[in-house]
């Protein structure tokens, strides 16, 4: 029996006799549902987020789809791993064995096999518009371009030699095509007798002038929607890169998750613990911990995935599972679809105007909180009907620097970015 399925039972059994059947105790009142017989190795959104595609082993590697909110089994297709809806969802493009095959969504049936000159696939990858495929090689260090309309190989590349080693491996791949950058980490081993002797190497690959652009440090990546920053991580600390210039722009938290998501806005950063065992979202405008999943029988989190307009988590723990997001606070704007604050003067000094808009009359709570959100000045709860209004707040004691001003009402969160310059 192949070890993922043998796991597979021994985790559902075990489950059964010892657990009581309380794999689903995790958030009871988030649990959108649950699949006991998938352990997902990936897992993604569709565009529209009305399904997800799921990578999972039973045997032989299989990617099936799930309606996003019932969580039913629509269709399947065997052999596919390392898989990305293109933009517009249609397709599904990944690898089968040795090379890249795009399967279409609908159907899950196979529209194009796409070969590449260089050889074996390890890691495949979409362009932003869809319009280009990447598909990277471990055993010669290059990576081949495709036109997806046509199928016609465009370029093979080779990144880099495996002059005087015995053996070379891609561990990660993943292409910023709008800014003509790759970024690419790989090991070469020159000797395992007597002594064990290696090279690793990670760094940012210019797809223009074929040359590197930059070094990177081992860590974990993942992009912003439009592939401008890079969410990385090293020793437990989160750092924001932009991807033109390698220069980090800065520091968000300090965490050690088995895997992040963030959102599309970049508002919201999911971290998938392991030990212990919980999933946190964190805000990244207060760079605060808003919201905590709980796993009351310690089975570790991992594989996250953030639906696009961020109203549902999925991720293996240690099965499939689905959760509403009940963190997100309501997105507000006037009746009139305008932003309903304004702060001046900003930056500003000793005094600073708050102009807001109220839509559900109720009590409303006002706090300043420093860039990590801990509450500097809590300013109490004020009872407002529904219209638009005007507070001055005195910041004379606040040092130079920035801030948040965060507002509380019935209507949803406000958050606010004050600069006071003394």
């Amino acid at each position: 029996m192949k070890p993922k399925l043998f796991f597979s039972f021994f985790l559902f059994f075990t489950t059964l006799l010892f657990g009581g059947g309380r794999l689903l105790a995790i958030a009871p009142n988030d649990t959108l549902w649950a699949n006991w017989n998938i352990i997902p190795d990936e897992i993604n959104f569709s565009p529209d987020d009305s399904i997800i595609s799921v990578a999972y082993n039973t045997g032989y590697e299989t990617v099936s789809l799930f309606n996003t909110i019932s969580g039913n089994l629509l269709r399947s297709y065997d052999g596919l791993s390392y898989h990305k809806f293109t933009p517009n969802g249609q397709y599904l493009v990944g690898k089968l064995d040795s090379h890249i095959v795009v399967v279409r969504t609908e159907s899950m049936t196979k529209f194009r096999d796409y070969q590449t000159g260089l050889g074996w696939i390890s890691y495949t990858d979409i362009g932003y518009d869809g319009s280009k495929i990447f598909g990277t090689r471990g055993d010669s260090i290059g990576y081949s371009v495709w036109d997806f309309n046509t199928g016609q190989r465009i370029e093979d590349v080779m990144v880099d030699s495996c002059t005087g080693c015995i053996e070379n491996s891609i561990y990660q791949t993943a292409v910023a095509d709008s800014l003509n950058i790759l970024f690419i980490q790989y090991k070469k081993v020159y000797q395992k007798q007597p002594a064990y002797r290696s090279e690793n190497k990670f760094f940012a690959f210019d797809m223009t002038t074929k040359q590197k652009k930059y070094d990177m440090e081992n860590c974990a990546l993942i992009f912003s929607k439009d592939k401008k920053r890079l969410y990385l991580s090293k020793d437990s600390i989160y750092y924001r890169l932009d991807v033109a210039t390698g220069n980090i722009i800065d520091t968000i938290l300090i965490a050690k998750p088995a895997d992040i998501a963030i959102s599309n806005d970049e508002k919201y950063l999911v971290l998938s613990m392991s030990y212990p065992s919980k999933l946190e979202v964190w805000n990244l405008l207060t760079k605060a911990k808003e919201y905590t999943y709980t796993d009351y029988d310690n089975i570790f989190f991992s594989h996250t995935a953030l639906s696009n307009n961020s109203k549902y988590i999925a991720c293996k723990n240690p099965f499939l599972v689905m959760y509403k997001t009940p963190w997100l606070p309501t997105i507000l704007k006037d009746p009139d679809g305008n932003n309903p604050s304004i702060i001046y003067p900003n930056p500003g000094n000793s005094e600073i105007t708050f102009e807001f808009t109220i839509i559900k009359s109720g009590k409303s709570k006002i706090s300043i909180t420093d860039l990590k959100g801990e509450i500097i000045y809590d300013f109490g709860e004020q009872y407002y009907d529904k219209g638009k209004f005007s507070r001055q707040i005195n910041t004379g004691s606040l040092q130079t620097g920035e801030y948040f001003l965060k507002m509380e009402s019935a209507d949803g969160i406000i958050i606010n970015k004050i600069i006071i310059n003394k």
